[in-house]
This record gives C-alpha cells, sequence and structure tokens, in this order.
C-alpha cells in the first residue's frame, strides 16, 4: 500500500514523519490533552456496541486510551511505517495496524459502522478522496467523526511557534503551520461532506486548556515533533537554538513550568447518506 506524501505547499515537506520525529511529538504532546474526554478522543463515546470502527492518524497518547475503549474490530491507520512503529508499541489491542492511503483506503465498501480520523484530514492534499473513500468503507447510516484544529489565532500555541520560526529566517519562512490550522471553516466543510456523500452533519467547537510540566518540553515538541524540523534542516538550522526561543516565548504566554494556554479544536460528526 503506497502512502500518500506530506502537501507540497509545505516546504521540504515531502518526506513523512521519521520516526524520531514521531516519537519525539508523543514525548512532548503526551501531557498536552490535560483532560481525558476532549477533543482527542472523538470516536470513543459516538461508537454503537456493535461497530466495527476504522482509526486513521490518531495522536498518539490519546488515542491509546480511545482504542481501549472501543468496540472490536477495530483497524488502526498510519501515514508511514515509522509512525505505527511508535504508537504500536504501547497500543491497545485487538487492532490491525496497518499504513494506508486515506484517499485509497484497503478495505471493502460498506465494511464499517464507524470512521474517525484525528487531527489528520488537514494534511490530505486529496480531501474529497478521503471523503469519499470514508463514505465508501461506510455502511449506510455509518458514522464518520473527526477532529481538526481551530484558527491559529485561537490556538495560541501554533501561532507561537510559526511566528517564531518565522522570525529566523523573515525572507522565506517555514509555512508548516499553516497547513494544521487551515482547515476548520464550516462553511467548506459542510459542502465538502454533503457533496460526498454525508447527511445529518454536526459540528461542535472544543475549548480546552493545554498543559505541559514545562514550555521547553512543549517547545522540543513543536519544533522537533513535526515536518517543519525538516524544513529547518534543509536549511542547514540547528534546531536547539530555536527550541529555546519558541520555549521562551510561550513561557510568557502560559508560564514556564508549568506551561499552560487555551486550545481550540472542532470536532464534526456526519452519517453516510443513502
Amino acid at each position: 500500500m503506497t502512502t500518500r506524501p506530506w502537501p507540497r505547499r509545505t516546504r521540504g515537506s515531502s518526506a513523512p514523519f521519521p520516526s524520531t520525529t514521531t516519537a519525539t511529538w508523543g514525548r512532548s504532546s503526551s501531557s498536552r490533552r490535560g483532560e481525558p474526554g476532549w477533543a482527542g478522543a472523538p470516536a470513543a463515546p459516538r461508537t454503537r456496541p456493535r461497530d466495527r470502527v476504522r482509526h486513521r492518524n490518531l495522536d498518539t497518547t490519546v488515542a491509546r486510551a480511545a482504542l481501549s475503549r472501543c468496540p472490536i474490530g477495530r483497524h488502526r491507520l498510519e501515514l508511514t511505517h515509522d509512525r505505527l512503529r511508535t504508537v504500536e508499541a504501547g497500543g491497545p489491542g485487538p487492532i490491525d495496524w496497518r499504513p494506508a492511503d486515506a484517499a485509497a483506503l484497503p478495505f471493502p465498501s460498506a465494511s464499517f459502522g464507524a470512521v474517525t480520523c484525528q487531527f489528520g484530514l488537514m494534511f490530505v492534499p486529496d480531501k474529497p478522496a478521503a471523503f469519499r473513500e470514508a463514505r465508501r468503507v461506510l455502511l449506510q447510516g455509518g458514522l464518520f467523526v473527526f477532529n481538526v484544529w481551530g484558527r491559529m489565532k485561537d490556538n495560541a500555541f501554533g501561532r507561537i511557534a510559526y511566528e517564531t520560526i518565522g522570525g529566523f529566517f523573515p525572507a522565506n519562512p517555514p509555512t508548516f503551520y499553516q497547513v494544521p490550522f487551515g482547515f476548520c471553516d464550516p462553511d467548506v466543510l459542510r459542502p465538502l461532506l454533503a457533496g460526498n456523500g454525508f447527511d445529518r452533519v454536526e459540528l461542535d467547537w472544543v475549548t480546552l486548556e493545554a498543559r505541559s510540566p514545562s514550555a521547553k518540553s512543549f517547545a522540543t515538541g513543536l519544533v522537533e515533533g513535526n515536518p517543519v524540523s525538516l524544513d529547518l534542516q534543509g536549511r542547514g538550522a540547528r534546531l536547539e537554538p530555536i527550541i529555546d526561543a519558541v520555549a521562551a516565548a510561550l513561557a510568557r504566554a502560559g508560564g514556564d513550568a508549568p506551561f499552560t494556554s487555551p486550545i481550540r479544536a472542532l470536532v464534526v460528526t456526519a452519517r453516510a447518506s443513502a
């Protein structure tokens, strides 16, 4: 099964998450989800007891807890083998773990009662294809639930990372952080769902508090734990000074140890129409 590369509009983004990046983000973000029931586990309370559930691109720490509460017949998809190895190491069973392309799912039609995707659809280049594939593998009336980050201005950690990293390259700043915070417009999501086989659409905004033991730990995840690190390394930049600068900016906004900051996400649910 081929995997889809990262969106090409991000400089240096054609390479998927390496294992070190995934592991760094998992360690640094584990305390970021301060409350167990937040948007990080969108499907667990919405699935019926007999639903077969397929998850894709889940945040590692909360995903493990959510999957442990989900019904049997679970399939867990990721972009690359490296990302799978990171989450599989501590994941609950029985789960079928595999890499897959969100726009070309390796499952027969009408084979699942629920499909979920956590903080992943923002990065899929062909979003209509991903929505069509989710509908194809769902039974009629099946549940599609996913979440996406809100706007950058409503997620201070993302804005701080974007502006601080960009300050090192004022003539040509890395653009990665424009991607995760750029797919939350209800006026875009509703017609995209309706046009690809979904109805009964509900959109719920979730606002909570991010909490990390320290601003430095959080900054490490923001710099080393996603493809912006590949962009920076491609420019020959040393990561440690950038991490320190991001940590200092985060500390000014939300404290040094612990670090806290508001976070905002959108949880979307829909049903597979006839």
